[in-house]
């Protein structure tokens, strides 16, 4: 008999948490969002594929290699931007919106508010225009937010795709 590398034991570790999750899956994924994450999570590492989610009118589409399956299971799955309120949602601002999830996610909680999302990174608002293209409410705009005009850098700490945080630019010290 062989024994199972540390490759093996932990790709067990991840088939026993799907199975354990399986009913919550099928319950905000239904069966073709299972099938398409289950192509992202482990699938041949195409740069970006569609998902399906359960009561989501357009796909998401997702690049695996990255930070985007997290993205999507904590807007999605964990629900992480479930709040609820009293009051009429108009307008809502998502600053730093990375590739439009949370976006999709409010346009299709509230139908009926504009909503505005800012991403400043080039290859997430790709993404963030391609995913909210179908969302005639949801304004993607290719900027970053900050206390006054002027020119901000972004920074990579680190994190991934969803992590750049913005600084204001320096000025030259040869000028």
């Amino acid at each position: 008999t062989g024994t199972i590398d540390d490759t093996g034991v932990e790709m067990l570790k991840r088939i026993l948490t799907l199975v354990n999750h399986l009913p919550s899956y099928w319950q905000v994924f239904g069966v073709k969002g299972i099938l398409s994450f289950a192509l992202i999570r482990y699938g041949s590492p195409h740069r970006v594929r569609k998902h399906f989610l359960k009561g989501i009118v357009e796909p998401i589409y997702l690049r695996c290699d990255t930070t985007d399956p997290g993205t999507m299971r904590e807007v999605f799955f964990d629900r992480d931007y479930d709040v609820e309120t009293d009051h009429k949602i108009d307008c809502i601002v998502d600053a730093g919106a990375n590739i439009g999830m949370t976006a999709v996610y409010f346009a299709n909680k509230y139908p009926d508010a504009t909503i505005l999302a800012i991403e400043p990174e080039v290859s997430n608002f790709t993404l963030l225009k391609k995913n909210t293209a179908k969302y005639p409410r949801i304004i993607p705009i290719h900027a970053a937010l900050w206390n006054h005009s002027g020119l901000i850098q972004l920074h990579d700490p680190g994190r991934g795709e969803h992590g750049y945080v913005t600084r204001e630019e320096q000025a030259d010290s040869d000028a």
